[in-house]
């Protein structure tokens, strides 16, 4: 029997129209219609993500572009050519069949002998990872249907998390995985948008070092065998492409085009020179004067990265697609009163333990993009945010130490930091603040120089009584005993009196005295 899923026609990417309407759609009408699109969206992040690579590594394909004045023709297109994006379709329609014999989307045709595994394997279901991630794969019963295996393929090659034996060398992370980071996408009002906004210009040079072979992994006839002393990109088509693993979906017999168990084995190694150059990551310089790429913390959410994701200072690298959009914006290519969205997507990985991914948003006004006052008085008020959060904590920590006080007047340093770490996580201070920030963020680039510092007292105002309020309501859940009653209000920095004095020291940044 003839099988054939194309992803051409097939429609396999999940996506919203925007008058809401669900849907799916294949690479063809995800392309041509993009401006009727509000966006991609998978219950999974990964999905989502890479499926934005694939589309725009189809894109720098066949538009480039070039420089920004190239760049700026297609935004004011509003929508892509179809002829050119058909044409090229055409061209390669049998490169993207999941069931093509010769050159199988994403696979590799021919392989050493292995055992085949089952399929949800690409959904990061295995031994050593809890399924807390899809549960539409904990509970399905084999096999997936084609348009599933798709989105998990294309996530799979971007997400690859390494350990585990292999051929011709051990299972290695992905490049999205050994960097470590979070990837940044800019969302526009529809897909047309979002996906010209992280377009990059393509040089030789740039987003990375690219040669004249550099193409998209469905364009080379040979397969590169894997080097276990690392591959380097052809350039940015081929890394956007990368085959991490090497992939071989088995068929599922039966009447329906269904895929149930796939070989899977060792792909390509990115080479460790590529170092801090994933142009969607965002890179903070550590002591040793190394370039890390910023991840997700659990307790910690995208806001709180604001200004090192809208900031080029010496010590960070902002996202490409935010470096370029404040190039565009200075040409006046794009307008500074502009609003659009930074949206973050990851997963926090140890070794080969996948722990937690997530999909976070936050507003991206234009405004802040290349302003350093702005973006002074937006650090400002997230220094004034944390020197918050740290007094609840430290107040909090002295209230522990003060319980956990034995017989010899020494506090249970153990005992101390967990009670402390637990109250502080019943308090919640961060997510009551997290809505009045986005707020804040839209609002200080409205007015001018005196306006932002009325802005920033009242922010400030805002987080100390946030604070007061987060340290009152964990009071408000203890049993007042005589030894809690003394760690809250001893003279000798109980937690009442910390609480205190930080909130005062807070408050009074930027009031000068007046002989001063």
């Amino acid at each position: 029997m003839d099988r054939s899923f194309n992803l051409v026609d097939q429609p396999f990417v999940p996506c919203s129209l925007l008058d809401g309407q669900l849907t799916e759609m294949g690479l063809r009408d995800i392309l041509v219609r993009a401006h009727e699109v509000a966006e991609i969206r998978d219950d999974s992040p990964l999905v989502t993500i890479a499926l934005h690579r694939l589309l725009l590594a189809l894109l720098h394909r066949n538009f480039g572009p070039a420089s920004l004045d190239a760049w700026s023709k297609l935004w004011q297109a509003g929508r892509f050519d179809p002829q050119v994006l058909e044409s090229y379709l055409e061209q390669w329609r049998d490169r993207f069949d999941l069931c093509d014999p010769k050159h199988p989307f994403y696979q590799w045709p021919v392989m050493e002998e292995s055992k085949p595994v089952p399929v949800t394997r690409l959904a990061l279901v295995a031994a050593n990872n809890a399924t807390l991630f899809d549960h539409r794969y904990e509970a399905q019963e084999l096999p997936l249907p084609p348009n599933q295996t798709a989105q998990l393929l294309i996530a799979y090659q971007a997400f690859a998390v390494g350990g585990g034996v292999s051929k011709p060398f051990n299972l290695c992370h992905s490049p999205l995985i050994s960097q470590g980071g979070y990837l940044i996408l800019i969302v526009g009002e529809n897909l047309f948008q979002t996906l010209c906004l992280n377009l990059l210009v393509s040089t030789s040079s740039t987003p990375i070092p690219s040669s004249a072979s550099d193409t998209p992994i469905w364009e080379r006839s040979t397969l590169p065998a894997p080097d276990e002393k690392r591959t380097v990109p052809l350039g940015y088509l081929d890394y956007l492409t990368w085959q991490s693993r090497r992939v071989r979906l088995l068929p599922h017999e039966g009447d329906q085009l269904r895929f149930d168990r796939m070989h899977m084995l060792q792909g390509m190694r990115l080479t460790d020179s590529f170092g801090s150059s994933e142009p969607m990551a965002v890179y903070v310089r550590n002591q040793k004067d190394e370039y890390r790429a910023r991840g997700f913390d659990e307790s910690r959410g995208l806001w709180r990265d604001s200004h090192v994701l809208l900031s080029g200072a010496d010590y960070q690298k902002a996202p490409l697609g935010v470096q370029q959009v404040e190039q565009l914006k200075r040409r006046g290519l794009l307008d500074r009163k502009t609003t659009f969205r930074l949206a973050a997507f990851g997963l926090s990985t140890d070794q080969a333990k996948v722990h937690f991914w997530r999909h976070e948003t936050m507003p991206l006004p234009l405004a802040y993009l290349g302003d350093k006052a702005l973006l002074d008085d937006l650090r400002d008020a997230l220094e004034a945010t944390e020197d918050a959060g740290k007094a609840v904590y430290e107040s909090i920590r002295n209230l522990a130490e003060i319980v956990s006080t034995g017989s010899q007047g020494r506090p249970d340093q153990d005992r101390a930091k967990q009670l402390a770490a637990a109250l502080y996580q019943q308090g919640r201070f961060w997510a009551r603040l997290e809505e009045p920030f986005r707020r804040l963020l839209q609002e200080l680039p409205t007015g001018d120089d005196d306006a932002r510092l009325k802005t920033l007292e009242q922010w400030r105002a805002k987080v100390c009584g946030i604070a007061r309020e987060t340290f009152n309501d964990l009071l408000d859940g203890l049993d007042l005993s005589p030894r809690i009653l003394k760690g809250i209000y001893s003279d000798q920095w109980g937690a009442q009196k910390t609480l205190n004095v930080a909130l005062h020291k807070i408050l009074q940044i930027g009031k000068e005295p007046a002989n001063a």
